[in-house]
């Protein structure tokens, strides 16, 4: 059910993302997930995420996936060493990943994206920690 949940959540914010909003809800999706889950789910999360993104802004094929991925696997490296998931620290690296995730598929950044992002994070990231610990139970908690 989870993974249906997490599937329905990612088609959602494709559609939103690539018609509607101009907010990257699927790199705040894949960024929150892959800091409050294991490593395997934020791979499957970033690998499908990217290639929604791609078919439905008719991007490259692959080049989001790849960033997802590389954003997944720069926080599984430092999962450790920082006290993920901490809120405030989840916002810089929200801030961070924007600019890199552009940077890195050759897009115009601005720091009032990254800043947009953050706002947005700051009410999405307790709403999908909520979500979670329904799910997980007592697996996950937040550090404020």
């Amino acid at each position: 059910m989870t993974y249906f949940l997490t599937f329905l959540a990612i088609l959602i914010g494709g559609v939103l993302q690539t018609t509607v909003l101009p907010v990257n809800l699927l790199l705040l999706i894949v960024l929150d997930l892959s800091i409050l889950q294991e490593f395997k789910r934020g791979v499957l999360v970033g690998f499908f995420s990217g290639l929604i993104l791609d078919l439905f802004s008719l991007g490259r094929l692959g080049y989001s996936s790849i960033a997802f991925l590389i954003m997944v696997f720069l926080i599984n490296l430092y999962k450790r060493r920082w006290d993920l998931p901490n809120f405030w620290l989840t916002l810089v690296l929200t801030f961070i990943f924007s600019f890199v995730f552009n940077a890195f598929l050759g897009r115009f950044w601005s720091i009032k994206e990254g800043l947009g992002l953050v706002i947005v994070n700051a009410v999405f990231y307790p709403l999908v920690s909520w979500w979670q610990k329904q799910e997980f139970g007592d697996q996950l908690k937040l550090n404020l």
